[in-house]
């Protein structure tokens, strides 16, 4: 290993979470972040509970690079959502996107007591 930086550009995919109780608070902890990559350029995708990508959609406005997606297509198995991601941020910077910043929310269901907040998670990737 040379020690040596990579000459490729932002090619890092960073993975982060925020616990929340309702969706105002999600829309304050996310909605920011999320302003931030459009501003720079970036596509967002929203994978929250219908309640959630609404506000987090009036939070953001009109924009073409907001898409929402299927959470319960997605979130059916760990492998199916790590597929799903790959190859959605793949197909969105090959058709341009300088990267993708994707909001899931994970859905733990209602025998999952322990949870008592919801768990969103931010990730942004360029795969090129």
């Amino acid at each position: 290993m040379s020690g040596t930086p990579s000459t490729r550009p932002n090619h890092r995919y960073i993975h982060e979470a925020v616990y929340f109780d309702s969706a105002r608070e999600l829309v304050g902890a996310t909605a920011p972040l999320l302003r931030t990559a459009l501003a720079n350029g970036e596509d967002v995708a929203l994978v929250c509970s219908d309640a959630n990508n609404r506000a987090l959609l009036d939070a953001l406005g009109e924009d073409d690079r907001v898409v929402v997606l299927p959470r319960p297509e997605i979130y059916t198995k760990a492998v199916s959502a790590v597929a799903y991601f790959r190859d959605f941020v793949e197909e969105r910077v090959t058709a341009g996107a300088t990267r993708v910043c994707v909001l899931g929310e994970v859905d733990f269901g209602t025998a999952a007591a322990r949870w008592t907040s919801g768990v969103a998670t931010k990730r942004c990737s360029t795969m090129r």
